[in-house]
């Protein structure tokens, strides 16, 4: 244990581990409602007051009166009852980012973008330039939670300019969650499966990071950096997520386009993740939230499927609907595919541990590819897409 470095093992003289620390922060910093039966009032743990901005919305209630039945608390080893996150989620213009805010809505949830392009209700933002202070001024509410789904997540990019991604994902990362913690409100950092190397299936929540690529690297560096913070925190570590729109980052929805066009399909067989829906993804974090858990959680899907299986069961779920499509899915290795670093081979990831700290249905792939398909292939759409798309049918 000596010999352990700080981020894993940071103990104190309670003897409480950073993540024990946390959860009893939950419990500690709230109080404890008696079981008799009356009304308290009770402050949510890790908010702080922003000041108002130019936008004028407002999310109210840091605070609010609680009526306990004969056998109620306020706090339970699961986490707040009736308790409802306020959020403000930084980069709500991306994939995940705007799947959380979406579900939370406008009275729960205000959100930033990073380009200039319009967006209803998003404020401009860039974390290479802006802190938190900047946030503050143009935004106002008492927030439980700041959601961090903003960065340069093509790993891609991240091997070919460490230096400059490197400034995005972890110094100025770094440099916000401090300002959030500072504030006394709880960070929510979203991770990735790629902090592991890839040699071995099923990664448990508290693996030790050991990354191959530079993208793993940005990202362990900053889970490592929160584990040796005292004040709550957590981390989301997400697999691969994917959902059915088209013209976004999710693989699923490139291959719907490619079915359009008739196009055949290359899929690596030896890629072996752990695949989520976006929506199923967005509702896991909110659960987490709003139950008071910290420390780190690995939220992914149910099932370890390889980039082929996947793309079989879409392709199958299409077919099943239109028989006369006709593409092809070829198999390939990723070692195959020319990539700036070799990309880790099996990033799946265990769910046990969110599963039972949260009670949230997660879709298996088979389902999602068949509601992919009644979306886009049921006949009038199919219609509508080979108008669209060109595809061959």
């Amino acid at each position: 244990m000596a010999d352990a470095p700080l981020w894993k093992v940071a103990y104190r003289s309670d003897g409480l581990n950073v993540d024990q620390r946390n959860r009893h922060a939950v419990a500690t910093t709230t109080r404890i409602v008696s079981r008799k039966c009356r009304a308290t009032q009770w402050h949510k743990p890790g908010h702080a007051r922003v000041a108002a901005g130019d936008d004028g919305d407002e999310l109210h209630g840091s605070s609010r009166v609680r009526h306990c039945g004969k056998h109620d608390m306020a706090v339970r080893r699961t986490g707040f009852r009736g308790y409802h996150m306020r959020a403000l989620v930084v980069g709500a213009s991306g994939f995940v980012g705007g799947a959380i805010l979406s579900r939370l809505g406008p009275e729960r949830a205000v959100g930033t973008r990073y380009n200039n392009s319009a967006r209803h209700g998003l404020a401009r933002f860039d974390a290479a330039r802006n802190g938190f202070a900047d946030l503050t001024r143009v935004m106002r509410g008492d927030f439980s939670h700041v959601i961090l789904a903003h960065g340069a997540i093509n790993p891609e990019l991240c091997a070919e300019c460490p230096v400059e991604t490197g400034k995005i994902n972890v110094e100025s990362m770094i440099r916000l969650l401090q300002e959030i913690l500072d504030a006394r409100i709880t960070p929510i950092f979203l991770s990735t499966d790629y902090v592991f190397d890839g040699t071995r299936g099923l990664w448990e929540d508290d693996a030790a990071q050991c990354p191959n690529t530079e993208y793993g690297r940005q990202k362990a560096a900053v889970e490592q950096w929160l584990q040796a913070r005292s004040r709550p925190w957590l981390v989301v570590r997400l697999s691969k997520v994917v959902s059915g729109e088209r013209n976004t980052h999710s693989v699923l929805g490139q291959w719907v386009d490619d079915v359009f066009a008739g196009k055949s399909m290359q899929s690596a067989t030896d890629q072996i993740f752990s695949p989520l829906h976006v929506h199923d993804v967005a509702e896991s974090i909110i659960n987490l939230a709003e139950s008071g858990r910290t420390g780190i959680y690995n939220v992914a899907g149910p099932e370890a499927l390889s980039r082929y299986e996947l793309n079989n069961l879409l392709v199958a779920s299409i077919k099943a609907l239109v028989p006369q499509v006709n593409v092809v899915v070829k198999p390939c290795s990723l070692r195959d595919i020319r990539f700036r670093e070799h990309r880790p081979l099996n990033t799946s990831l265990s769910i046990k541990k969110a599963a039972a700290a949260i009670n949230t249905k997660l879709r298996p792939m088979a389902q999602v590819c068949s509601e992919i398909a009644e979306e886009h292939f049921g006949t009038p759409n199919y219609c509508a897409g080979r108008q669209l798309g060109g595809g061959r049918g």
